[in-house]
């Protein structure tokens, strides 16, 4: 108990040099943020997201959507397909 108010002395006594860098990068310093450089870069549409996540080029993010589309249709029979194997396998009356 008696370390604590000692710590909180010590922290709030600390302060850094004046011409640290600590201080020079300080955003204290600066009036108003600094200026972004423009790039032509446009912001991707959550599909061109996609299609670069899932490694296509932006450019053919319907053939990324389709792609897509097709596995998850084909997964679906599949497992469906397992599915209703697993039933009739287990089933002793057929």
């Amino acid at each position: 108990m008696r370390i604590i108010p000692l710590f909180l002395i010590s922290v709030l006594a600390f302060k850094p040099p004046y011409g640290s860098t600590l201080r020079s990068n300080s955003i204290l310093l600066h009036d108003k943020p600094p200026i972004e450089e423009k790039d032509e870069q446009k912001e991707l549409d959550p599909l061109e997201k996609y299609a670069d996540f899932v490694g296509i080029p932006p450019e053919k993010k319907w053939k990324a959507l389709r792609y897509t589309a097709y596995y998850w249709a084909g997964f679906e029979v599949l497992s469906e397909a397992y599915t209703k194997f697993q039933e009739w396998s287990h089933n002793p009356f057929h």
